[in-house]
């Protein structure tokens, strides 16, 4: 059964979707690991030098 235009555009769309959410969680994920390091640093600086 052929698949009709409109069924291939959502099928299209929804990995779009996906993928951006995909991009979205990941870059989030990141910026909270940069600054929980930068959040650490000072501190595990003072604790190694005090």
């Amino acid at each position: 059964m052929a698949k009709t235009q409109s069924a291939k555009l959502l099928e299209y769309s929804g990995r779009q979707v996906r993928r951006a959410i995909y991009l979205v969680v990941g870059l989030f994920i990141l910026f909270l690991i940069v600054m929980g390091i930068i959040w650490a640093v000072p501190r595990i600086w003072h604790w190694a030098i005090g």
